[in-house]
């Protein structure tokens, strides 16, 4: 909620997406929320999760559930056709079309003409960089919340998650040194 709205209920994106799960006017349409609904709190959280289960059992082949999230994020926000084209292009290229790190590379190729225009892809360009962004920010924001540090921020991944609190109280304690 907060990577797509920053918990403004009335946000409206430039693409025309509306409130706090900023959902597509054609999606709400699709999930059965009316478009004088969309600013309604509690309606566009109740869409967004019915479409993020419809996402989740499209993307149920694969296996792994850390690698579908991934699938699922990235087509809540460039949708799954996009992905879906991506996917096709990693396997293609015998890449592993349900392993994130194999697909990323193509939906960032989305963006050129070189690719978007190949007939494997069905949908068309894609602003891919910004998807990437999105599954990459949302995936630091909850690893932020559980206390454990991203690369970027570094924490590894596989480290022991440990309390944010404890980290600032550490680091309040090396600064009064």
């Amino acid at each position: 909620c907060y990577q797509e709205s920053t918990f403004d209920p009335q946000a409206r994106s430039w693409a025309g997406a509306t409130g706090l799960m900023q959902i597509m006017p054609r999606t709400a349409d699709h999930l059965g929320l009316p478009r004088d609904e969309l600013t309604n709190p509690e309606q566009n959280i109740a869409a967004a999760t019915r479409y993020l289960k419809e996402l989740e059992q499209a993307f149920g082949y694969i296996r792994d559930r850390q690698e579908r999230q991934n699938m699922v994020l990235a087509s809540y926000n460039g949708g799954a056709n996009h992905v879906r084209d991506a996917m096709r292009l990693a396997e293609r290229e015998q890449r592993n079309p349900q392993r994130w790190s194999d697909v990323k590379p193509y939906i960032l190729r989305l963006s050129d003409p070189q690719y978007y225009n190949d007939t494997l892809v069905k949908y068309g360009y894609m602003r891919g960089s910004e998807t990437v962004d999105y599954v990459r920010k949302i995936h630091e924001r909850w690893n932020g919340y559980r206390g454990v540090r991203t690369p970027r921020s570094g924490f590894t991944p596989n480290s022991t998650p440990q309390k944010a609190t404890h980290q600032r109280k550490k680091k309040c304690q090396i600064q009064e040194d």
